[in-house]
């Protein structure tokens, strides 16, 4: 059997070892309900409920009206709880010259414009959409698939004021922690698709502390390479 949470003397509910958004709630119920709520086992006389995926503990609702509410507004609580857990990206299906990535750990999306210039570089855009239309370019010696090492010169950001005026600039200091990776590239469609990590460091005149690092993750991107003309 289920062991009860235990109580603290005043009534309370101990909130040690609760691991999952579920029992959290919960216990946030029963600590702010404590009249119409009891954390523990299920007798004949209570109404027990659980999520669909249970829960380390239970819940027991004494008061019939808050049950009827509680019932009612549990597929929402459930949506809601689901859905924080999918807001990094990784769910979305990249449509062509688009990209997905995580920028200082909030959805950054938008287009891509991927260039093959004359000497063999590819040159890399990721425009973000939106207020957040900032802009990063990443340049590597294409050889098509594979993981490739970026200089310093060669890893770039800058905020945009309207996508004209430049009002931020960050760079490439440290290459070891930049990742290019060219996952898939098809010859006759010139389609490729691949992923991306950066950590960049403002420009003097941004205003930014020294100590201050753009991180970008999880980047996943898919484009048509164009060749210059």
């Amino acid at each position: 059997m289920k062991e009860p949470i235990k109580g603290k003397p005043d009534g309370q509910v101990v909130r040690e070892n609760l691991v999952n958004p579920m029992d959290l709630l919960v216990t946030l119920l029963a600590e702010n309900f404590q009249d119409n709520f009891v954390v523990g086992q299920a007798t004949d006389s209570r109404t027990e409920i659980e999520a669909t995926h249970p829960p380390s503990h239970h819940l027991i609702v004494k008061s019939p009206m808050i049950r009827m509410r509680l019932l009612y507004l549990l597929p929402f609580i459930l949506l809601f709880i689901l859905g924080c857990d999918t807001d990094d990206g990784s769910e979305i299906t990249l449509t062509e010259n688009t990209f997905v990535a995580q920028k200082d750990d909030v959805l950054w999306k938008g287009r891509t414009e991927l260039q093959l210039m004359e000497n063999g570089t590819l040159v890399f855009l990721a425009i973000g959409e939106g207020l957040d239309n900032g802009v990063l370019m990443v340049k590597v010696k294409f050889e098509g698939e594979g993981s490739y090492t970026l200089a310093k010169e060669n890893g770039l950001y800058y905020d945009t004021l309207g996508g004209d005026a430049i009002v931020a600039q960050y760079t490439l200091q440290e290459p070891e922690t930049a990742t290019f990776v060219v996952e898939s590239y098809d010859q006759s469609s010139k389609s490729l698709t691949g992923s991306f990590e950066l950590e960049l460091f403002p420009e003097a005149e941004v205003g930014k502390s020294i100590e201050y690092v753009l991180r970008i993750t999880e980047g996943r991107f898919k484009g048509t390479l164009m060749e210059a003309p």
